[in-house]
């Protein structure tokens, strides 16, 4: 997992440390600061809510899990000491006391998501399951026999489970005889009455019961997946006749018939060249029946403001403090400027007028520097910086993201890169001294509820590879000295969801990849300039 923080010096601790406390002690919250299961596929804090959530993987044993990682404030005293093996099956509480007599109850909780499914021909939609009663239903259309339903797939525990045998009835001169058969897919059941699935997986058995109803089919557009130019147009029909899907722009006369796949009773079709912002409707036809049109409206191509990276100000701390954003605009841009500068006048991210690439504008210049014998990274992204911190250790905490709901293909830009070779490393990172620097430039959507708080002294960071709330992401890392000239590129967004919309986007530029680790080249700059997200 890549950890994509904002480095604060040292020095900033020194500043806040010889402030003097009143005289009615202030609050000193114990918080947990770093937390890691074997078996997790992510882990986040929740400050607020006093929480570790943890998501485990499939095969992790929840009910003994080794503790890799736990860490919690300098101060604070634990009722209990924490066993080196949990058993998360059900949530575990633990209090910490901090001076003078404050106390603060943390929950640690783990989820275990299970992909199931099951696969018949002609299943309209999914399967429904009901996990607490072990239950499962299917909806098929009239014209399927209940009596011979074709299996193909199915899944019902964790990767690694074993769908042993099922048990069912089947009618015998209209007698119903119970009956077992062993799995083997694809195989044909008699589904009349619920039958059960025995499922077997490491020691555990359990069985999972299954019942198929017949649903009666209206002809419908059942969803549409509107991007900026282009439309995932789905629906049902009987399973009889040849239906074709349809679309028009709202308000016009002439309907346009659209490639149809079938699929049993299910439908689908692409439309591309659409305009943006625009309304549409789509409906399915078949001989003389028709369906209810359902509207939809296309995405708009969002920009984010300043991605000429044109407006700056300067504030405090010391009046010096660049920021990477017009004077009173709600801050779309942050940068580590405002914690680095409480103890020196370094912006290592700051205006360029001179180098652009587009005369009588600006870039942005990235630096690699070192500040009271600490090197930081210079940096860019779209959220806002909240505090330098102390208790945990140093760092800070900012907020990543700002608020989006357009799908992109991709950001394409301009950056220029003169790297230097590594000469400063923390200790997990010392073979890398000598090793050529390196930029990076990365996007990424989520559905994210709120700004992601990124927490560096604990290591909070967005888990780029887990997170659940990620529905695309890009990024470019480069060690090229680009000969102080600027280059074009284009980073290319990999959608994991192409249904689901984002809430929030976060756009990253930085002059040493590692800088969250203090380890870069002092010097490596990168200048980053006109920005634009590119629709399809």
């Amino acid at each position: 997992m890549k950890k994509f923080g904002i480095i604060f010096l040292a020095a900033v601790l020194t500043l806040v440390s010889c402030i003097e406390n009143p005289l009615n002690y202030p609050l000193h919250k114990a918080e947990i600061t770093a937390f890691e299961v074997e078996g997790q596929k992510s882990v986040s804090i929740d400050a607020a809510k006093q929480t570790v959530n943890i998501v485990l993987q499939e095969n992790a044993e929840i009910s003994a899990l080794p503790v890799l990682k736990y860490a919690f404030t300098e101060s604070a005293v634990p009722s209990e000491q924490l066993p080196s093996v949990l058993d998360l099956t059900q949530p575990i509480k633990i209090s910490y006391q901090t001076y003078p007599d404050q106390s603060y109850e943390w929950t640690i909780q783990a989820v275990q998501p299970i992909e199931r499914y099951v696969k018949c021909d002609n299943m309209i939609g999914e399967a429904e399951f009901d996990l607490e009663k072990k239950q499962i239903l299917a909806y098929f259309p009239e014209e399927q026999a209940l009596s011979d339903i074709r299996f193909t797939k199915m899944k019902l525990e964790a990767v690694g489970s074993q769908i042993d045998s099922t048990f069912g009835y089947v009618s015998v001169d209209g007698i119903d005889v119970p009956t077992k058969d062993e799995m083997y897919f694809p195989i044909n059941l008699d589904c009349v009455i619920s039958r059960r699935f025995r499922v077997s997986y490491k020691d555990k058995v359990t069985e999972w019961t299954f019942t198929a109803v017949h649903k009666v089919i209206e002809l419908e557009v059942t969803s549409v997946n509107a991007w900026c130019y282009k439309a995932d147009i789905n629906a049902v029909f009987k399973g009889t006749g040849s239906p074709v899907i349809q679309y028009k722009e709202a308000g016009a006369s002439e309907w346009l018939d659209l490639a149809t796949d079938v699929d049993g009773t299910s439908l689908a079709a692409s439309v591309d060249q659409l305009t943006d912002g625009t309304a549409y409707i789509a409906r399915v036809v078949n001989g003389n029946e028709i369906s209810e049109e359902f509207p939809f409206t296309t995405e708009s191509p969002e920009q984010l403001p300043n991605m000429d990276f044109d407006g700056w100000h300067q504030g405090q701390p010391g009046g010096y403090t660049w920021y990477p954003m017009p004077e009173g605009d709600a801050p779309i841009w942050g940068c580590s400027n405002s914690g680095v500068n409480m103890m020196s006048a370094v912006n290592s991210t700051r205006p360029e007028y001179e180098f652009v690439v587009t005369r009588g504008g600006a870039a942005v210049k990235l630096e690699s520097v070192k500040v009271f014998g600490m090197f930081a990274a210079g940096n860019i992204f779209t959220g806002e910086f909240k505090k330098a911190t102390i208790s945990g250790g140093v760092g800070a905490e900012l907020d990543w993201g700002t608020p989006f709901t357009s799908r992109p293909y991709s950001l394409k830009g301009y950056y220029s890169y003169s790297p230097k070779p590594i000469d400063n490393a923390s200790d997990e990172y010392k073979d890398k001294i000598g090793t050529m620097d390196k930029c990076q430039i990365m996007v990424f959507l989520t559905d994210w509820d709120e700004p992601f708080r990124v927490i560096t002294a604990s290591e909070t960071f967005v888990d780029l590879e887990n997170d659940p709330h990620i529905i695309a992401l890009g990024k470019i890392e480069s060690s090229e000295d680009t000969g102080r000239k600027y280059k074009e590129f284009e980073c290319v967004l990999e959608y994991r969801d192409t249904v689901r919309k984002p809430k929030y986007i976060v756009a990253v530029a930085c002059s040493s990849l590692y800088g969250d680790y203090f380890t870069g080249g002092l010097g490596s700059v990168m200048y980053v300039d006109d920005w634009e997200l590119i629709y399809r």
